[in-house]
Formats: C-alpha cells, sequence, structure tokens
C-alpha cells in the first residue's frame, strides 16, 4: 500500500488479531496523516471477531455479522472511533481498538485449546486446572495513571488565528471567510489534578485496560475522552478463582472481559510495570493477540479513526 493518495478504504478481512496489526501498520506509517482519513471496513472471518461484534453492538450470528459488516461498508457509514497507543521501551509502538488483558484468569484462558479432548468443558475446564497446578495466582505490578480533564489552563490550547483575508474576499460566501463560533475558554479552569499521576501497587487476578469504543452503556460520567481500567480481587479461594473464570466466561464473545467484583478506575492514560517472577513467563492480551509483558505506557487517541460501521444494527 505505497501509494495513499488513490486509496477510497481499507477492508480488513480477519478477526481481532488481523484488524490490531493492519490498524498498527496504518498508523507506524510515516504519512499517518492521511492515512487516518481511509474509513476502515471490517471482513469478520477471523476466529475471533470480539472487536466487530462490539462495533456493532450487537450478539449476531457469525452470518449476521458478516452480512452488516459489509452493508456497512457499501452504505458508506461511518463513525470515529478511539485509538489505545501502547509504547514500551522495545521496538515501535502497537495499536488497539479495544482492550488491553493480564493476569492469571487470562493466562488461563488462553490455555483452554489445549484441553481440546474435553470438548465443549474445556473453556470452563482451564480455569479448574490451572488453579489446581499451582496456587495462589496474582499479577503483580506498580500502576501509575492521570485521571481525565474535561478542559483547564494547564492543558489549554489557544486556537491557530484566522488567515489573513484578502479585501475581495468579503464579497464571496465561502466556507473560507465565515466566522467561527468561539469554543470554551478554558484558560481560567483550574484542575489541580490535570496531568498530576498517581501510583499504586497492584495484585489482581485479571487487570484490563478497555477503550470506550462500542460500548452499549459508555461511562457517562465524564464528558472527557477517557479509558476504563478493571482491577480484579486478590484474596480468593480457588473455587472463588474459578466462578470468576466461568463468569468471565459467559461473556467471552465481548469486551471488556471483567467480573462484577472488579475495582474500576476511569484514567486517561496510564503506565504498567508488571513485576517478573523468575523463571515464569507473562503475557498481554492486546485485542486478542498476545504479547509478552513488559512495562507499557498506553495513551487513548480520541476519535483517531474511521470505521465502517452501522450504529442501529439489532
Amino acid at each position: 500500500m505505497a501509494v495513499i493518495s488513490d486509496t477510497d478504504a481499507v477492508v480488513i478481512a480477519g478477526g481481532d488479531g488481523s484488524l490490531c496489526e493492519a490498524i498498527t501498520g496504518l498508523l507506524r506509517r510515516p504519512d499517518d496523516d492521511q492515512t487516518i482519513k481511509l474509513p476502515i471496513g471490517i471482513c469478520p472471518v477471523g476466529k475471533t471477531n470480539t472487536i466487530a461484534r462490539r462495533m456493532l453492538r450487537g450478539d449476531l450470528s457469525d452470518i449476521r455479522l458478516l452480512g452488516d459488516s459489509m452493508l456497512a461498508v457499501i452504505r458508506e457509514e461511518t463513525q470515529t472511533f478511539d485509538v489505545l497507543s501502547i509504547a514500551s521501551d522495545q521496538g515501535k509502538p502497537v495499536f488497539a481498538l479495544a482492550e488491553i488483558q493480564w493476569g492469571p484468569l487470562r493466562d488461563a484462558a488462553e490455555k483452554a485449546s489445549k484441553y481440546w479432548y474435553l470438548g465443549p468443558l474445556k473453556k470452563r475446564a482451564t480455569y479448574v486446572i490451572s488453579s489446581l497446578k499451582e496456587w495462589p495466582q496474582y499479577a503483580r505490578g506498580k500502576l501509575s495513571y492521570v485521571l481525565p480533564c474535561e478542559g483547564c489552563s494547564k492543558c489549554f490550547k489557544s486556537p491557530p488565528p484566522p488567515p489573513p483575508q484578502r479585501w475581495w474576499q468579503s464579497f464571496l460566501k465561502t466556507e473560507n471567510n465565515t466566522k467561527v463560533l468561539p469554543g470554551k475558554d478554558y484558560s481560567n479552569v483550574e484542575n489541580n489534578e490535570c496531568g498530576l499521576w498517581h501510583n499504586i501497587d497492584i495484585e489482581t487476578i485479571n487487570f484490563s485496560a478497555a477503550t470506550q469504543n462500542g460500548l452499549q452503556q459508555p461511562n457517562e460520567d465524564f464528558e472527557a475522552p477517557s479509558l476504563t481500567l478493571s482491577i480484579g480481587p486478590n484474596d480468593l479461594l480457588k473455587k472463588d478463582f474459578i466462578m470468576h473464570g466461568w463468569e468471565r466466561q459467559l461473556s467471552c464473545r465481548e469486551m471488556p472481559h471483567t467480573t462484577k467484583s472488579d475495582r474500576q478506575l476511569v484514567v486517561r492514560e496510564f503506565k504498567l510495570e508488571p513485576e517478573q517472577a523468575e523463571g515464569k513467563e507473562a503475557w498481554f492480551s492486546i485485542d486478542s493477540e498476545d504479547y509478552e509483558a513488559m512495562p507499557i505506557h498506553v495513551c487513548l487517541m480520541p476519535k483517531k479513526i474511521h470505521l465502517f460501521c452501522q450504529p442501529n444494527t439489532t
């Protein structure tokens, strides 16, 4: 895709992993200021299509999901969506649309395919087997975060001055010489929490960070762009761990992957430093793709890309 100027749209055939890789590839390009203007369609034919389901806002059958996705492209119906920028000290940033997961519940769910011989019970049995092999199981690390800000003197940026007007433009009714109403002035608004980093230690069976993209019940308490951190409990018996896993499995076709007892934080950006146990690997799931766990800095890029989407699909 060397020539973006001749491209009208991008349609990605695949699942969550293919979509994440494609978004990352587009936003890593040196001409990303042009690629972000291209509408993106999803042809959900992958193993996991949870992002497509979330964007179309419906528990649809695979055939209906595929049909509605393609109809949105044909009708050229688009919406803007937030993007997660996930940076580390190693390599280039990764970009995601929906969710980051980390912890023992995520690890147990990933191992379900190993128990193929259990048939439909494998997705439940994996939590039982995981608790029997190792206990207790917790993910530990240091979390730093910044709270959302709806606008204040610290983050206020003055709008650029209008271009100089020629004398003859006053006689022309064009978009260039129409007056633009001034927006809200945040230069006098004080917010001591803006840009202030909060630091906590976490120990949990499950950690997730999710955007508001496609949520049927988005967080309406914050008008500012934000993402939701969910931190699971850490004082569980084996049976409680299993029950949390089964509860999570009931919503396996949805995002975010959380349980009712999770503690939630609404933030603008965060840093996570996982504690690495000696001789043990740890992994993140970023939009259902596996990445080695390492210190990361996650920022929200609000309304960054355009997706073909049917907002009223039922």
